[in-house]
């Protein structure tokens, strides 16, 4: 009998010590890959380039974004330690954030917010624009995309998230099942009780919806 007490804490915390890695696993992942892909992707500018100008202009772009990345590494360090700050502008992140993609890649972005997003909660707007920047990253970097529409919709009862883009699918591009990305995507909208959905036909289509529940 105290045998089977004593598994039971251990059980416990064996449990929150998966969670922890798993959600420190998609924080690692959706901030760095990201900035990983930019670094790439005004490289590649680069070297298509045929005017200094231009060049150094990308150069500039890339020490930006490895001084982002290096901030960010600080940020997820200090995270294990605190939680989140609750003083984030979620529409000024993900308006920044767009604007990033739509500098540093061919895509045209597509991005619509309705209704009061300054209200949404805190959980759910970190979840938010975490699918949207791994979203953009896999649209960017499997799809063969030109354009992508994004929408967030928030309302007192439901949020909803939804990706479009006229690529030719990035399950498909890739040759394997759903990857790491879009397998964290859909584990961040699970853990808020959500439901995930994904359509690569025609180009890839992912729909995300948040119950709320007051």
């Amino acid at each position: 009998m105290n045998a089977r007490l004593e598994q039971q804490p251990m059980v416990a915390v064996n449990d929150e010590l998966s969670s922890f890695h798993q959600s420190l696993a998609r924080e690692l992942h959706d901030e760095l890959g990201q900035e990983l892909i930019l670094i790439k992707l005004f490289s590649e500018r680069i070297l298509r380039s045929s005017q200094l100008g231009a060049a150094q202009e990308y150069a500039q772009q890339i020490l930006c974004t490895l001084d982002k990345t290096h901030q960010q590494v600080r940020g997820l360090l200090q995270n294990i330690k605190s939680p989140v700050p609750e003083d984030v502008d979620f529409r000024q992140q993900v308006n920044e954030l767009v604007a990033q993609w739509q500098a540093s890649s061919q895509l045209e972005v597509s991005f619509r917010l309705e209704g009061d997003v300054d209200a949404m909660p805190r959980d759910h707007a970190h979840s938010i624009y975490r699918l949207l920047q791994e979203g953009l990253t896999n649209v960017a970097r499997h799809a063969q995309a030109t354009a992508v529409t994004i929408t967030v919709c928030y309302a007192p009862d439901l949020i909803q998230f939804a990706l479009s883009d006229n690529g030719r699918g990035m399950s498909s591009a890739s040759g394997q099942r759903i990857g790491l990305g879009l397998t964290g995507m859909r584990d961040r909208v699970l853990a808020l009780g959500g439901q995930f959905e994904i359509n690569q036909h025609a180009g890839t289509h992912i729909n995300a919806l948040f119950p709320l529940v007051n």
